[in-house]
């Protein structure tokens, strides 16, 4: 019996720090990012049910500033601006 009430603490991310700043082009592919692992995927905490979608990040930071890139799935992407 687990009892360690592991799936009552919230889940958890360390970011990573950078030596120099990023180019920030929106390229997650980039060597910058290369070692900075993803989140698990983001799920509603407010129902079990999965999405069907996925959205997940990269979370960094230097002395400045914090930086977050995100990959965000959506299939009626649009916009009017």
């Amino acid at each position: 019996m687990d009892c360690s009430f592991a799936a009552l603490r919230p889940r958890e991310y360390v970011a990573h720090k950078f030596a120099a700043p990023p180019h920030l082009d929106g390229n997650l592919r980039e060597a910058a990012w290369e070692h900075v692992p993803w989140t698990s995927d983001f799920v509603d905490i407010s129902t079990p049910t999965l999405p069907w979608l996925h959205t997940r990040a990269k979370l960094a930071w230097d002395d400045r500033f914090l930086y977050v890139g995100a990959e965000l799935e959506d299939r009626q992407l649009w916009a009017t601006l």
